[in-house]
């Protein structure tokens, strides 16, 4: 019988360290080669920034070396190190090419959901790499039987493993987790979170994102106390709405879209109002009309998205400040799924890249998977920089008129404009727009600001009344819902028109400074069959329509009669009725007063809205 141990030699100790170095060296080439996109691009944009070499070299070396100390050979620790890496940049590739969307650690949470959700792609498994991956943990693994480490004395092996941990802590929390670094780094479009990982490496973005996004879990979390407010929502449900109109459901949520020009700094004729054709259609009669307030100022649209579809409020999930969408990593029980289930076909629409705000992989776990994109318009359809809104009308439009005729089922829709996205410079639309009628004095950047601005509010009312003389034209009944997503970035500007934005003054400043404008219309099919008119009173509102974003989409849920469908909306709905207002630490009661102390019993409100939501972003099964 042959024994291993005849052939087996003994390495010196700068031949183990060499190894370390070589094998972390390969692990790096190998997750970079795994990972989509071209390993030549990668490895060329890794030498011109060679700071990019190291971070995404040192993951791989602090594995290896730490289960070297272990294990006392460094090729099992360069097998298991490889094949750990690079499972993670394969199971990377595999979730870019299914959902054009990273891997991230939050993901290693929702493996069985993951694994559940794989079977619904068609994908290339690409088993050739999967194969490669094995056999190079194999032929370590290998070599380490036959290749005999040096031995090293219970001591050092210990004091090892301790100071590669230390190491590992330091370098996550003040080199991995600098904002400040990453930002340092060039990367052609930095929005778009696939682009960057393929630039800059996985093993680098991948420890970049570790707790980036952060939902905190609330005190006193139960998951079984919310189970149970689940069960009980479905016990009280309705075995039927008493509405039995089924109208089709527009939301079409407005970039930067405000009432500006109603400030008393502003002079505008009623002819000449940015504002005229909104105005028209919101003070017609039957229309519900206020003001929603959104979790950000000047910025955070994806934020509004996510707020009135989910009903969450992307403020409250961490202290931090986080982007909403990036802590989607499942499916979520959103309205569009909501009214899939009660039968509406669901679709969205936005003129920007899918990539941008992680969008086209979002929708699909809010249950929307038929979206339209920038590629669905051409260059005629540019106002500036931006798509304009006359052809974001005519693609909403004719993707309507598509889904209407290809079934009988009503249209769930979502769709969010983007002409008037900054910046308000003259350079944005080639001409100078007229200049806004001021009793105020400010500077010509400051005018100019404002002038363009009020270009894109009076596109997008002209195309609020098209929008509506259209749907008016149809026999099928039709709720629009129409609202903006955050006020302007208009700089210095707010200044000098000495309107009030700040954050810091007054609870009733602060709540304004996020304020935007909506309105709930209904065609005149709609109108015939369950005139908005008679149930404004059933809704509660208070008389000015002000409630939190979070709130608009479950009001819609209500007025068309979904009530019963899902005890979180149905909870929302009580809620507003109570507490319209949370922005923050400032709130507004029903009875319209302003203030930051809350009663037990709102406090309670908001403590099992709190856990709820946690509970539906981070646990609850959709399928």
């Amino acid at each position: 019988m042959i024994r291993i141990s005849k052939y087996r030699f003994e390495m010196k100790w700068y031949l183990v360290l060499l190894l370390l170095l070589l094998t972390s060296m390969l692990v790096m080439l190998t997750s970079v080669y795994i990972q989509p996109g071209s390993f030549m691009h990668t490895m060329k944009g890794f030498v011109r920034q060679p700071l990019l070499i190291l971070l995404n070299f040192a993951p791989g070396f602090f594995i290896i070396t730490f289960l070297y100390f272990i294990l006392g050979n460094t090729f099992y620790s360069a097998s298991i190190s490889a094949l750990i890496i690079n499972l993670f940049s394969y199971a990377n590739l595999l979730k870019i090419e299914g959902r054009d969307d990273p891997l991230v650690p939050a993901d290693i949470a929702l493996i069985k959901e993951a694994l559940t959700a794989a079977s619904d792609y068609k994908l290339d498994l690409h088993l050739f790499i999967l194969f490669l991956i094995l056999l190079c943990s194999a032929i370590l693994f290998v070599m380490g039987i036959f290749i005999k480490n040096p031995k090293q004395n219970w001591k050092i092996r210990l004091c090892g493993s301790v100071a590669v941990i230390a190491v590992v802590v330091f370098m996550t929390k003040f080199v991995y987790r600098s904002t400040d670094l990453y930002n340092s780094f060039d990367v052609p479009q930095r929005y778009n979170i696939t682009s960057v990982f393929n630039n800059l490496g996985f093993n680098y973005c991948f420890l970049y994102n570790f707790n980036l996004y952060p939902v905190e879990k609330p005190d006193g979390f139960s998951r079984a106390e919310v189970e149970k407010w689940i069960n009980a929502g479905a016990a009280q449900a309705p075995e039927d709405s008493d509405r039995l109109v089924k109208p089709h459901v527009l939301m079409v949520m407005c970039e930067a879209f405000t009432d500006l020009s109603d400030e008393d700094v502003f002079d505008y004729t009623p002819e000449d109002d940015p504002l005229k054709n909104y105005k028209k259609i919101s003070n017609s009669d039957g229309v519900i009309s206020g003001h929603i307030v959104v979790s950000n100022f000047a910025a955070g649209t994806a934020n509004t998205e996510f707020d009135v579809l989910t009903g969450m409020q992307t403020n409250m999930l961490s202290d931090k400040t986080t982007s909403s969408f990036r802590t989607v990593h499942k499916n979520i029980l959103a309205l569009p799924r909501i009214y899939k289930k009660a039968g509406y076909e669901s679709s969205f629409m936005h003129p920007g890249h899918s990539w941008f705000y992680n969008r086209n992989s979002v929708y699909k776990y809010f249950g929307i998977d038929d979206q339209v994109f920038n590629d669905a318009f051409d260059s005629s359809d540019f106002k500036g920089p931006w798509i304009s809104d006359e052809a974001f009308l005519d693609e909403l439009i004719s993707g309507f008129e598509e889904k209407t005729a290809e079934n009988s089922n009503p249209i769930f829709s979502y769709s969010v404009t983007i002409q008037n996205h900054q910046a308000y410079t003259y350079g944005k639309y080639g001409f100078e727009p007229p200049e806004a009628p001021l009793r105020v004095m400010v500077s010509d950047s400051s005018k100019e600001t404002i002038a363009v601005y009020m270009e894109g509010v009076r596109d997008s009312s002209n195309m609020l009344l098209s929008l509506t003389e259209y749907l008016d034209s149809l026999y099928e009944p039709v709720l629009l819902v129409f609202f903006g997503d955050h006020r302007p970035n208009l700089g210095n500007t707010y200044k000098e028109l000495g309107i009030d934005v700040n954050v810091n003054s007054s609870i009733e400043s602060t709540i304004r400074t996020y304020e935007t404008p909506y309105i709930i219309w209904q065609n005149k099919a709609y109108e015939k069959k369950f005139p908005l008119s008679q149930i404004s009173k059933e809704l509660e509102l208070p008389k000015d329509g002000l409630m939190s974003s979070n709130y608009l989409g479950a009001l819609v849920y209500e007025i068309t009669g979904m009530t019963g469908s899902d005890p979180f909306f149905d909870y929302l709905n009580k809620m507003r009725r109570e507490l319209p207002v949370i922005c923050g630490n400032n709130f507004r009661l029903a009875d319209g007063s302003y203030t930051n102390t809350l009663s037990q019993d709102h406090l309670n409100m908001i403590d099992k809205f709190d856990k709820w939501m946690y509970y539906k972003i981070k646990l609850e099964k959709v399928s």
